[in-house]
């Protein structure tokens, strides 16, 4: 075939697919700028709402990412959650679907639209990619192509675009072609094909990563092993590969490492899928067209074995092992269960770093990849064993049975348990007014009011709403909109909360960095909406809080402060303690110290805002002990406040009355706070 007939093809199959993407997200087409789409099977009100926080939230991580990429690359992780450094780090940092997303928001300035031009993006890719993997091992188009709509139709994928990067895998097919084009040609241009790939795999959720790693591991090795007596020489190239996907690699993860490391993170645990997930009427079973071809082309590898490369039973073991990591323990006919591996090296602590992952099942999107490529070489059998006249036929009937599968309902539904093509909307953008009241905020964090931190109100409601306000205006926001609590929201929600009435709490809020407050009256109560409607009357130049203006249920300040700001822990002292006595018991205890800004300034906890190494002392008549610890210390305190600081501490031996502080580990024997805490014999 002449290269420009290679390349109509191509660009005929780039289209079909294209075709195929907007048909799957037709709902939002009359007003792609507004609509976010969801899987119609989905209809409950509670299925809804959930989707809707979750299209909210991941829509502010995409656009936060997008709006970066461009403009400051290095804060790609910086996250929402403030004063928090590094808080991308606590969910998911999008910085792949950012990516994507950064010339149609550039372009356009319209979040939602950029939104879905990724969903569309993120199906035609995993198509175009299979298409290309297949194409290249069977140099059949046509069977290319049907393995490629297949993995671009697996309703994990079609149905998801809530989660686009929970299976962001399309990158691996690449990967595995151009480290097969590089072992077998040993180019230049390879390394730098495969290098994109895999940074771009990399740059993904770490889900897509660990299952990129047990496709890739185990088709590579296979690779590797066939061409094993041109590693030697390859060996420069592998090299250069091997330094970049590490360069890379530092880069996107251990900023995590290390917020994981200050941070640490709630316990979670995956829940394995069970063995119904993978078979007929499962969301990860593969379809009946594909698993037909799949046993196909197997059965044909395995009976009619020929010389040279076969990457078939590679694949098939590769989509094994996704399936065994990711499933619970599978029943054995004779009875007992054989335990995930994985699973069963987390319980024994072997894979610590695993434990706080909560979306390990995910790692079974791997199956259908195997099953995507195998279908493609099932075609290229059929096609062989075909009469000669009707060979043309079998790639057109493939093609036909796998679009009936898929756009059939009842077909859909059998076979995944749900329409992978019909999908619903919702409509998100904010109302013409509010943006344009946005457009007027202040350079600077922003304070959305109220602001309850960690109630189930707060994250359902109130956050996915800041979030998604956040995508047009495009600053740090106190909210968190993750799965995880912020560390500092309880300290300035609570400082929110004395507002507008509260000029020391302003004088907080501003020495913390934020300098525009947000009012959202729809969550308000009746009695704070008529004191925020109180305040947007009072205008003047003292006032802490300047009005910007209001709409709809949106009211915008500007927020300023005269008093100057102290960013220094030396600001601190003891403070009065609200209990004079408190008793413990054996063992540990958690002992709440008052802490209180002594200085003429409003303190500000200098940077980083993170926990502090710090020494809770014991002086009693049995002797001193003493204990080091970390804790988060205040954040922002106006002149003469003090707040209360829960530390965990373990308690002294011996029975007693005792004197304990709360120093700095460095300036060492700087007392932060003291109380008197009784350790009485009954305690034990």
């Amino acid at each position: 075939m002449a290269p420009f007939q290679r390349k109509s093809l191509h660009l005929l199959v780039t289209a079909a697919y294209l075709l195929m993407a907007l048909w799957i997200v037709r709902v939002v087409l009359p007003a792609p700028a507004t609509l976010l789409s969801y899987a119609a099977v989905h209809g409950d009100a509670g299925a809804r709402g959930i989707f809707r926080v979750d299209h909210m939230n991941e829509a502010s991580a995409m656009i936060r990412s997008a709006h970066l990429w461009p403009r400051a690359p290095q804060r790609l992780l910086e996250g929402d959650c403030y004063p928090i450094p590094l808080a991308g780090t606590r969910g998911e940092h999008m910085m792949g679907e950012g990516l994507a997303a950064a010339v149609p928001y550039a372009l356009t300035g319209e979040p939602i639209l950029a939104y879905n031009v990724v969903v569309v993006l993120w199906l035609v890719f995993a198509g175009i990619a299979m298409y290309a993997l297949v194409l290249h091992w069977t140099r059949s188009a046509s069977a290319a192509f049907v393995a490629g709509l297949v993995f671009l139709l697996q309703p994990v994928r079609s149905t998801d675009p809530q989660h686009l990067f929970t299976h962001a895998d399309h990158w691996t097919p690449l990967v595995l072609l151009f480290l097969h084009r590089l072992l077998r040609d040993g180019r230049w241009r390879d390394v730098a094909w495969l290098s994109a790939a895999a940074s771009l795999q990399l740059i993904e959720s770490a889900y897509n990563v660990l299952e990129a790693g047990l496709v890739v591991g185990v088709c590579g090795a296979a690779m590797a092993f066939h061409h094993r007596r041109s590693l030697a020489r390859l060996l420069p190239k592998l090299a250069a590969v091997a330094a970049i996907l590490a360069v890379v690699t530092v880069l996107t993860f251990l900023p995590f490492v290390r917020t994981r490391a200050i941070w640490p993170h709630p316990p979670h645990f995956s829940i394995p899928l069970g063995l119904d997930a993978f078979l007929p009427g499962g969301i990860v079973f593969p379809g009946w067209v594909a698993l037909a071809l799949a046993t196909i082309a197997l059965l044909e590898r395995l009976v009619r074995r020929r010389d040279g490369e076969d990457p078939r039973l590679p694949m098939l073991c590769a989509g094994a092992l996704c399936f065994w990591v990711s499933a619970a323990a599978l029943p054995l006919p004779w009875g007992g269960r054989v335990p995930s591996p994985m699973f069963t090296l987390i319980d024994l602590g072997v894979l610590p770093f695993l434990k706080g992952m909560r979306g390990l099942h995910l790692l079974s999107q791997g199956v259908p990849l195997a099953f995507a490529f195998l279908a493609g070489f099932g075609v290229v059998v059929l096609a062989r064993l075909a009469p000669a006249r009707v060979r043309l036929v079998v790639p057109a009937v493939a093609t036909a049975a796998v679009l009936t599968q898929a756009l059939v309902p009842s077909l859909s539904r059998a076979t995944f348990s749900l329409a992978t093509t019909e999908m619903a909307s919702v409509a998100l953008r904010p109302a013409q007014p509010v943006l344009d009241l946005l457009k007027e905020l202040e350079p600077g964090p922003v304070l959305d009011l109220p602001s309850e931190a960690s109630t189930p109100l707060s994250v359902m409601v109130h956050v996915p709403h800041y979030a998604l306000l956040r995508t047009y205006h495009q600053r740090r926001i106190a909210a968190c909109p993750t799965s995880l609590r912020g560390p500092a929201e309880p300290d300035v929600g609570a400082l929110g909360a004395r507002l507008p009435g509260d000029q020391r709490a302003a004088d907080a809020l501003y020495a913390l960095g934020f300098r525009n407050v947000v009012v959202h009256h729809e969550f308000l109560s009746p009695q704070k909406r008529a004191e925020w409607a109180a305040a947007s009357e009072a205008v003047g130049t003292s006032a802490r809080l300047q009005p910007i203006g209001r709409a709809e249920e949106h009211a915008a300040f500007r927020l300023d402060s005269p008093t100057p700001v102290a960013a220094s822990f030396d600001a601190l002292g003891p403070g009065a303690s609200a209990e004079p006595e408190l008793r413990v018991e054996r063992g540990k205890a958690v002992v709440p110290f008052a802490i209180r800004n002594r200085g003429a300034a409003t303190y500000r906890h200098p940077d980083p805002v993170e926990p502090t190494n710090v020494i809770v002392r014991w002086r009693g008549a049995a002797g001193e002990s003493s204990f080091a610890t970390r804790t988060l210390l205040p954040l922002a305190l106006a002149s003469g406040e003090q707040i209360l600081r829960d530390v965990e501490t373990p308690v002294p031996a011996s029975p007693g009355r005792y004197q304990v502080t709360l120093e700095l580990q460095d300036p060492p024997r700087t007392v932060l706070a003291r109380r008197t805490v009784e350790f009485a014999a009954s305690g034990g």
